[in-house]
């Protein structure tokens, strides 16, 4: 693992790219709001995983003609990214389990998105050895927003 200044712009709008094919089949569009100047420490290959996983979750539970929102909020010290989606969010009693391997919030219908209940508990361990706090909320009036919070480049 490699802890290197990283612009945060450029490694959303790649992983955008690599995703876009797979979220235009559900005429989803995916617009980040990441300013182009915003610089954080971390482990690119890390990081690049971390928002593949979020961004393929979102697509994975985002209706048909929606929109996935990628943004970065500025707090002190560190950048907090977030990945919002217009799905169904997340059950209360569910949240402090998204993280765990192979759990799935519907079953049924996360078997008809395909994976293997692996993205968010590979998210949490990345970002647990990087040192960033990672979570979700759920948003009014429908979707979730996934983010990790990453040491701001000074």
């Amino acid at each position: 693992m490699t802890i290197e200044k990283i612009n945060l712009d450029h490694i959303v709008k790649s992983t955008i790219l690599n995703l876009e094919q797979k979220a235009l089949k559900k005429s989803i569009k995916i617009e980040s709001l990441v300013d182009k100047r915003i610089e954080v420490l971390s482990d690119f290959i890390s990081l690049d995983i971390i928002i593949s996983n979020y961004l393929n979750n979102a697509i994975a539970y985002s209706p048909n003609n929606s929109k996935i929102l990628i943004t970065a909020e500025e707090l002190d010290e560190k950048i907090k990214l977030a990945v919002k989606d217009e799905g169904e969010g997340i059950p209360e009693n569910y949240k402090d389990r998204v993280f765990q391997r192979f759990f799935r919030v519907d079953k049924g219908r996360s078997l008809n998105q395909g994976g293997t209940g692996l993205g968010l508990s590979i998210v949490k361990n990345l970002a647990s050895t990087l040192s960033s706090p990672v979570g979700v909320e759920n948003l009014e009036p429908n979707g979730a927003s996934f983010w990790i919070e990453l040491d701001k480049s000074t």
